[in-house]
């Protein structure tokens, strides 16, 4: 966390960068997709118990425009 309170993401660009370049290859011969990872690293991610049950985007109004924002760029550069 940052000074101000909010949660830093400067990090994840960078790990979205890759990603994005490298799944498509690691993922060509399994019958998985790109945005089936990323469904199933969130249902991870909220399954950790210090996460809680129930995410509310509501509470963190600048991560959810961002990650909205990342999931319609993955999901238009999955359409072609």
């Amino acid at each position: 966390m940052s000074r101000t309170g909010k949660v830093d993401l400067s990090p994840l660009p960078c790990c979205r960068s890759l990603a994005v370049a490298w799944l498509p290859l690691a993922l060509k011969r399994l019958p998985l997709s790109l945005p089936i990872v990323y469904i199933g690293l969130g249902a991870a991610i909220f399954s950790l118990p210090g996460m809680g049950l129930e995410p509310s985007p509501l509470a963190h109004p600048e991560f959810t425009e961002r990650f909205t924002e990342f999931v319609v760029i993955i999901a238009l550069m999955g359409r072609g």
